[in-house]
């Protein structure tokens, strides 16, 4: 900092840094332009310095002693006041400084609070070591006297003593480092913060997803369990009660007997009643057409739609199951090309009388016929179809249909369904226990059921005269 008999004027970077102090940003060029017009700083020492030099010798050759012994007193007042606004600009300076320092506190608190517990009392000592490191650069700071010495030199003597009470000027290395203290304490406790706040933020991705994840599973748990337990916590309910009961009874004999009785009575009536909730759950009376059909690809080893072949070929694929009364299972299917509904095309099966009968217990599908039996009747159905068939093709269809019959037959491999409302699954697994097959049916009215059976019914009397004309041809 530089002074003139004109009053208090800073160097360039001094005025820079205490521009950034008191504005918390760097100046602009119109602010470093307008500075320097008032006169608020000089570029360079050696500069005021001639000028106050060059002026001096004009002032003393026109001055008399009392007039030069008056100058001196007013150059002792005015450095007097600017060393007192010396002052205030490093108070400024210390006041901005800890106005940013408690900004930054602020926000890594509110960071901080995300973070897991684990981490916190590793974030606190952090933080508390940044304090502590400030807090000593501003005493640093604070205890710095000044003692750089006056580059000008004045000539009158008899204000000397008073002129060297004065201090005029600061250390300013020292007051370079610790303002560079300052800033890389600021810089560190910014970067630890920003740290601090991405790690918080990734931790709180993983408990999240975690979260999720584990709750997902858990809904699913408690919903199948939920349905398995309720009946039996009703009846361990009743039992307790029937206990109870029991022990207030005069007679522990007869009680004992009478919440026997009882106890046996309310487990029959819970029994039975679960017993038909249960057999009704797995009811699907009625007519389900076919939505969707995927089979297992051997190749790929996923589930690929079963009825491409058709869409490819530009055929329409009609198939639906109908249960009756007595849970008798049979499947009508057939298909046509669009454009072409009266030349149909039906399979064996469908010549075949109910061989599959529904579990509603276990919710699965059995195959009630013996393997001979199924044979018989495929190989009369196939005789009467195809009667001029080639009977090395017919033997094979009858033989791989017969085999696959028999792993049914043998529970090598099994249907089982799930229903859901108006939705019925049926899916197909191996003898490995693995899923070969799904196919989705959806509930129909009785109104549609009619429909659909009118409609096979007529394609199946066309297909029966087509196949007529072409055998005899």
């Amino acid at each position: 900092m530089f002074f003139n008999l004109g009053g208090f004027i800073m160097l360039k970077d001094e005025w820079l840094e205490y521009f950034e102090a008191v504005n918390g940003r760097k100046p602009r060029p119109i602010d470093f332009k307008e500075a320097l017009e008032r006169g608020e700083f000089i570029l360079s020492e050696e500069s005021d310095s001639s000028q106050v030099t060059n002026q001096a010798p004009s002032d003393q050759g026109q001055a008399s002693p009392d007039q030069s012994l008056d100058g001196e007193t007013a150059t002792a007042k005015a450095l007097a006041q600017s060393q007192k606004e010396r002052n205030g600009a490093q108070e400024a300076l210390a006041n901005a400084a800890q106005e940013k320092r408690k900004a930054l506190s602020q926000e890594s608190a509110l960071q901080v609070k995300t973070l897991q517990s684990g981490r916190e009392a590793e974030v606190l000592q952090k933080e508390e070591e940044q304090r502590q490191r400030v807090a000593e650069a501003k005493e640093r700071l604070a205890s710095y006297a000044p003692t750089r010495p006056d580059s000008v030199s004045h000539s009158a003597s008899a204000a000397s003593a008073t002129i060297q009470d004065i201090p005029v000027f600061s250390n300013e290395s020292q007051y370079h480092d610790s303002s560079e203290d300052l800033k890389k304490a600021n810089r560190k406790e910014e970067k630890e913060a920003k740290k601090i706040a991405r790690q918080a933020a990734r931790d709180k991705k993983k408990a999240e997803k975690l979260a999720d994840k584990v709750k997902s599973k858990e809904d699913q748990t408690v919903i199948k369990l939920e349905k398995k337990l309720e009946s039996q916590i009703r009846l361990l309910e009743s039992v307790q009660n029937i206990d109870k009961k029991s022990q207030k009874a005069k007679s522990w004999g007869k009680g004992a007997l009478i919440s026997s009785l009882i106890a046996v009575v309310l487990m029959l009536l819970i029994g039975g009643v679960y017993g038909f909730w249960r057999n009704a759950s797995g009811n699907i009376e009625g007519t389900w057409e076919l939505k969707t059909s995927k089979v297992l690809d051997e190749n790929s080893g996923k589930l690929t739609n079963a009825l491409k072949e058709h869409e490819n070929n530009n055929e329409i694929y009609v198939s639906f199951l109908k249960v009756d009364h007595s849970n008798n299972l049979q499947t009508h299917s057939y298909f046509y090309t669009k454009g072409k509904e009266d030349q149909p095309t039906f399979t064996a099966s469908d010549y075949l009388k109910e061989y599959q009968v529904v579990d509603q217990w276990n919710k699965s599908i059995t195959y009630t016929k013996e393997v001979s039996e199924f044979k018989r009747e495929l190989t009369r159905v196939v005789s009467e179809l195809y009667p001029n068939a080639d009977k090395n093709l017919v033997d094979y269809y009858i033989s791989d249909n017969v085999d696959n019959y028999r792993l049914y037959r043998k529970g090598k491999r099994t249907k089982s369904y799930t229903v859901n409302k108006d939705t019925l699954v049926v899916s197909t697994y191996n003898e490995d226990g693995k899923l070969t097959s799904r196919d989705t049916y959806e509930k129909v009215s009785k109104a549609t059921a009619k429909g659909l059976e009118a409609e096979y019914a007529e394609a199946k009397v066309a297909y029966e005269k087509n196949h007529k004309t072409t055998s005899k041809k």
